[in-house]
């Protein structure tokens, strides 16, 4: 057991900080005293300091270490969550934006998400499972939780806000303008639209270990639903959402997946479309020509009318 003495009369973090951060983290057990007028004793095998603690203790990046801390210590705190939270939103208008209230009852949602959490939002179509495009740990979860088979998984789609976000992590310059202006007619709205990916969209949602030659494709499905919860939530979050299909109603979800999720969220809409089956239409637009994958609630009929001798392939 080795000693380590602190002076934290003239030390930036100061008495409370250095506390807290000592406290919050779950792998250090130390014994703090008073010692000669603002000395305090630190007495944890060396070894058990984690990295944040070691920079708060030594000086180092003080206030970055302790927000660090803190962010540990949330994500333990849901982590020890027994089941997902379910969120009902009231009167709310999908097509415009959300109020005051409506805002601060996502919040929570919001948090998990920025700790790897999973989570189900409605979209314009179906629900849908989601989590941070930054987090490995959530991809893995909604696999999980959808009982997705290794060897068929397959890269899941991206929530975005509006174009210019989604321009970040595909290639709009691929396509031709005419196809770029038709896009954008269409949106936002229930389409997905397959697009190249720009070396923005993390490796993860790309391919898979265990398949690498499977999964080097080079494309990703790009969508921005008509929906103020979810370009609420992608803006708040500053990043999209990568989105898997929950075909369900929000509340048989809660019901049958509240133990694998962190929170459900579910809307009784006074604009929103009441087809469970509803689902996006895809475009392929990674082709010579525009190549209809799937045809769902978006009309393809603007990609016709403005794209000549185009072929729609199903």
């Amino acid at each position: 057991m080795l000693g380590l003495c602190l002076d934290t009369r003239n030390s930036p973090l100061g008495w409370n900080s250095l506390r807290r951060s000592c406290r919050t983290s779950a792998k250090v057990h130390c014994e703090v005293n008073w010692w000669n007028g603002g000395f305090c004793r630190l007495m944890p095998p060396i070894c058990m300091l984690t990295a944040c603690t070691c920079r708060a203790v030594l000086g180092r990046f003080p206030m970055r270490a302790v927000s660090a801390c803190r962010a540990r210590a949330r994500r333990r705190r849901y982590m020890r969550k027994t089941e997902a939270e379910y969120i009902q939103l009231e009167d709310v208008f999908l097509s415009e934006p959300l109020e005051g209230p409506h805002l601060f009852q996502l919040g929570a949602a919001l948090e998990s998400l920025s700790l790897d959490g999973v989570g189900v939002i409605p979209t314009d179509t179906q629900h849908a499972f989601v989590t941070a495009i930054s987090s490995k740990t959530g991809t893995q979860r909604i696999y999980d939780i959808k009982g997705v088979a290794t060897d068929q998984r397959k890269p899941l789609s991206l929530l975005c806000s509006d174009l210019s976000m989604a321009s970040h992590y595909c290639d709009m310059t691929a396509i031709p303008r005419r196809w770029f202006q038709a896009m954008k007619s269409c949106l936002p709205g229930p389409y997905t639209f397959i697009l190249r990916a720009s070396a923005a969209v993390p490796r993860v949602v790309l391919e898979h270990k265990a398949h690498l030659k499977i999964w080097k494709r080079r494309e990703v499905g790009i969508r921005i639903p008509n929906n103020s919860i979810v370009s609420q939530m992608v803006e708040d979050l500053a990043e999209p959402l990568l989105a898997s299909s929950a075909p369900a109603n929000a509340f048989e979800i809660w019901e049958q997946d509240r133990s694998k999720l962190d929170f459900v969220v579910g809307v009784e809409a006074l604009d929103a479309p009441n087809d469970l089956d509803r689902v996006s239409t895809v475009l392929d637009l990674t082709m010579e020509e525009p190549v209809l994958r799937r045809q769902g609630a978006g009309d393809v009929s603007i990609f016709e009318d403005v794209i000549e001798a185009t072929v729609f392939q199903s």
